[in-house]
């Protein structure tokens, strides 16, 4: 196992031990940090939403299988990211939800942000909720915008209306396209680094 899914793994231990009558704590990511800690980076759309226990360790797990529409980072011939996170039903009648951790809907797209374990296939969202950021379709204008309010993206308007220009941008404020321009700037610096 690379050090990246283990870390990931003892994070989520680490994470289950704490949440025990306690809120859960996860280190805030801005956009470059999503970016250079994640395996894969893909849109998707979530066909179905199983849930079950974790093998070894009994707690319940929730598997989302997200179809994917575009890779923007990582492995282009996978088709299908199976997301697992932790939560879920108990099979005794009661269900474990876990602070920070994302939920799925059959239908729903989103930007995946993932760090993927190379044991099972499973891919975890990078920074838990951070990594996903939801794709919503305005009913006014048709146009695909991202939503997740944790990650404050830290950049001012791709557009060169000075007006826009001085307020930063939120990632529900931002459209599909002006994501994924960002994105791959994000991207071509990462590349630079290595």
């Amino acid at each position: 196992m690379s050090i990246k899914p283990l870390a990931t793994v003892t994070g989520l231990v680490v994470l289950l031990l704490s949440t025990a009558g306690q809120a859960t704590s996860v280190v805030a990511m801005n956009l470059d940090e999503l970016t250079q800690r994640s395996d894969a980076i893909v849109i998707g759309t979530a066909k179905n939403v199983t849930y079950g226990m974790h093998p070894t360790a009994g707690y319940p797990v929730t598997k989302t299988t997200f179809k994917v529409d575009e890779t923007l980072y990582g492995d282009e011939s996978v088709q299908e990211r199976t997301v697992s996170v932790v939560g879920g039903p108990a099979g005794n009648g009661l269900v474990t939800v876990v602070p920070g951790m994302p939920r799925f809907k059959v239908d729903e797209k989103a930007v995946l942000f993932l760090v993927t374990d190379p044991a099972t296939g499973n891919a975890v969202p990078t920074g838990l909720q951070q990594g996903v950021f939801r794709i919503k379709v305005d009913p006014k204008t048709e146009k695909e915008y991202i939503v997740n309010q944790s990650v404050d993206l830290g950049v001012t308007s791709l557009n060169s209306d000075a007006a826009k220009a001085r307020t930063k941008k939120k990632a529900e404020n931002l459209s599909l396209v002006e994501f994924k321009t960002l994105l791959k700037k994000k991207l071509k610096a990462r590349k630079k680094l290595k």
